[in-house]
């Protein structure tokens, strides 16, 4: 027991009270170290107590990381929890600059091990791991590649800016890796079948018992894709590999629960994103393209263990775990496309079964050789196959026995703001294919806002824009309970009440056709804003109408108008033409976005034989009519009055 007669717990108060906490942990952990090969029982026994006063010392691991930032802090009433967080970045911070020290011998050299483990020990995996990637981040250049790479794969928010370590950027980056091996090695023994030294005999059982350890299902994910990067590196057994195999599946299957929004590939190319409005969504899909284009790059490269041999199994499924199976299959198809006579024959024909993506993959260009990319495509697909991959390629579930408006739906995604999409097939119709949007109500669905085609990668490209635009935009997340079409059948007039209450809120941020104003040959009439809002009005007279509206519950037909303005044209058409002046470029965009409409609901019990023309058809037909010959204007009374 050396120069201590004292028990162990004696030990550790001794070294806490004069060297503080952090220096006491690295003491006695390099005590432990230096003790582990000893036999005799009364030493084991005191490196025993040592390592239970440890254990029972109070530390920081409880305390949460708060990953929010600032603003949204204040926003929730979560002020305090982002200060005791960020309290706890910068004491870390600054303790790791006291345990480095701590480490140092004389002649400039260091021994971190002892200093990871304390500092595992007293703040956790999570609050470190964070602290030093910011710290890579700010000094990219000063970092070593391994350590720039592991840390860019973390989602660094606005709480843990300036955490402030000092350590020269040589040592800490020799601190990093050190800590990072002995993270590997901590999780590795918590992943150890109690008892037991053995292997594992599948990669299903080390997945589980990952799950098991780690506080939350992202971070199993890291420590999985973590231990695949690591093995693609040398050389791998056909036993490892398939070990490999059974842990990404696995690992697969829990990833696709739930749709991740950054996976999935924006379906339209810039003009078609720019009159939907959604602009930023082509271009942060772009960025991704590119960025899957450089993983690829990367992984290759790393997966050469030694010359013209690589792990391209492992390689695989790496990239496929970081950017998702769809928009890996895309840049690759892209890039065989490209380079046709480059490629395998089978290889061709598999990228010209995935279609063209064209604007959005420009900047996807694989920079390997093509023969290496064509034994990557090889490799890629043929784990597509061990996954079954093609149950996934839509996010949402397959779904059947359920009908609505003659179509059967067969794919739905719903998400925790009831909210939710629908692709929906009838053989028999014009038009096979619809996307709708529906809402839930007491566990049942309307549905609303249908897109009609006659092409199943059309729906199909509808279908995922829309789901990935809502999960974005709505900052929502996909339903894990079984879908709610399951539920029992809603009455008539629960329908229709459902109904019209799904067609106000979608009118929250659109302009909205009253579609029973054209219905009863009425005229036309359109709206925005929900339950309250504004709306303009042609009447079949040639009197176009603007103001705004109250309480439209359920359905604009209940409302309170308040006439703010009106205008007598010569014809209808003249009224119609104004109107879409005044509603201007966001009004033109929702009446021409998307293909031609249909009706937003089918309402039960209503009879749609003598359906009007279209909307699309209305402002077609008044464009093509020559205008009457205007009467001279009459002067403005005020000048708040509008000009319709």
């Amino acid at each position: 027991m050396g120069d201590y007669l004292q028990p162990g717990h004696a030990m550790w108060e001794d070294h806490k009270n004069h060297y503080g906490i952090i220096t006491a942990r690295i003491m006695c952990i390099s005590y432990l170290n230096m003790q582990a090969h000893k036999t005799d029982p009364d030493e084991q026994a005191f490196c025993r107590e040592i390592r239970e006063a440890m254990a029972a010392e109070g530390n920081m691991t409880g305390k949460p990381v708060y990953l929010k930032s600032w603003e949204t802090a204040q926003r929730n009433g979560e002020a305090k929890l982002f200060d005791d967080s960020e309290w706890c970045n910068r004491l870390c911070a600054g303790e790791i600059d006291d345990a480095i020290k701590a480490c140092e011998y004389g002649d400039g050299s260091y021994k971190l091990e002892p200093a990871a483990q304390a500092l595992l020990d007293q703040y956790g995996a999570e609050r470190l791991s964070l602290i030093l990637a910011i710290e890579v981040r700010s000094g990219r250049d000063s970092f070593s590649d391994e350590n720039r790479v592991w840390s860019d794969g973390f989602d660094i928010q606005s709480g843990f800016a300036g955490s402030g370590v000092r350590t020269h950027s040589e040592v800490l980056d020799e601190f990093i890796t050190c800590f990072r091996e002995t993270l590997d090695r901590t999780r590795t023994a918590e992943v150890t079948a109690p008892g037991s030294e053995a292997p594992y005999e599948n990669g299903t059982d080390y997945w589980c018992d990952i799950k098991k350890v780690s506080v939350s299902l992202d971070a199993a994910f890291f420590v999985g894709g973590k231990y695949i990067e690591e093995h693609m590196r040398s050389i791998r057994t056909f036993g490892e590999i398939h070990f490999c195999y059974e842990l990404f599946g696995a690992m697969y299957a829990d990833k696709t629960v739930t749709a991740n929004p950054a996976e999935l590939v924006y379906s339209y190319d810039r003009d078609k994103a720019a009159e939907r409005g959604e602009t930023s969504y082509f271009q942060t899909s772009a960025k991704l393209n590119s960025d899957c284009a450089a993983a690829i790059d990367k992984v290759i490269h790393l997966s050469r263990y030694r010359p013209n041999h690589y792990n391209h199994d492992l390689a695989a499924m790496k990239a496929v775990h970081d950017f998702g199976f769809h928009r890996v299959n895309l840049v690759l198809a892209h890039n065989v496309r490209k380079n046709t006579e480059e490629y395998s024959a089978k290889n061709r024909e598999w990228a010209d079964g995935l279609g063209t993506h064209g604007e959005g993959f420009a900047g996807a260009t694989l920079d390997t050789h093509p023969s290496l990319v064509d034994q990557f495509i090889n490799h890629a697909r043929e784990l597509y196959k061990f996954v079954d991959a093609d149950r996934f390629v839509l996010p949402g579930r397959a779904e059947s026995g359920k009908t609505n408006a003659g179509y059967e739906i067969i794919r739905a995604i719903e998400f925790e703001n009831n909210r939710g999409f629908a692709i929906g097939l009838n053989p028999n119709d014009g038009a096979q294919f619809v996307t709708w949007q529906f809402v839930v109500e007491n566990s049942r669905r309307a549905f609303y806002q249908g897109n009609y085609s006659n092409d199943l990668a059309d729906a199909a490209a509808n279908y995922i824009a829309r789901a990935q635009v809502h999960m974005i935009g709505e900052n929502t997340r996909e339903m894990q309970r079984p879908p709610a079409a399951e539920a029992p059948e809603l009455n008539e007039a629960e329908q229709n009440f459902a109904a019209w209450m799904a067609v106000t809120e979608s009118s929250r941020y659109r302009w909205v056709e009253d579609e029973i104003v054209r219905l009863n040959g009425r005229g036309a009439m359109y709206y925005t804003g929900g339950e309250d809002g504004i709306y303009i009005r042609v009447h079949t007279d040639g009197k176009l109408e603007a103001g705004d509206y109250e309480g439209a519950i359920p359905h604009i037909g209940e409302a309170f108008f308040k006439p703010a303005v009106t205008k007598q044209f010569d014809t209808y058409n003249e009224a119609y033409t104004r109107a879409m002046e005044a509603g201007g470029k966001q009004f033109m965009v929702d009446m021409f976005s998307g293909s031609e409409p249909q009706p937003l609901v089918h309402i039960v019990g209503s009879d749609t034989a003598e359906e009007k023309p279209s909307v699309l058809k209305q402002i077609r037909d008044a464009q093509k009519t020559p205008p009457a010959p205007r009467k001279p204007k009459e002067p403005r009374k005020s000048k708040n009055d509008i000009d319709l």
